[in-house]
């Protein structure tokens, strides 16, 4: 009865242990997880700005190449 108890104490002093050492990686994940989270969103955002702009840069093309082909059946 006394070894069981002292076997059960030391597993309580292991488990305290090991809880320490979950609760730490616990915080380093969901700061990992925050530092992903903003990552994702500024990549979303400029991911967005960028799809914009190459629409606005193939409507600014396309007005720009129509006026170039008038020139060249004019002069052909």
């Amino acid at each position: 009865m006394l070894q069981a108890a002292s076997e059960v104490d030391s597993m309580q002093k292991e488990l305290t242990q090991a809880k320490v050492v979950v609760e730490a990686a616990t915080q380093d994940c969901n700061a990992l997880l925050e530092v992903i989270t903003v990552s994702t969103a500024d990549v979303e955002t400029k991911q967005a700005v960028a799809i914009a702009k190459e629409e606005e840069l193939k409507v600014s093309a396309s007005v720009l190449h129509v006026p170039l082909q008038a020139r060249r059946q004019v002069t052909a």
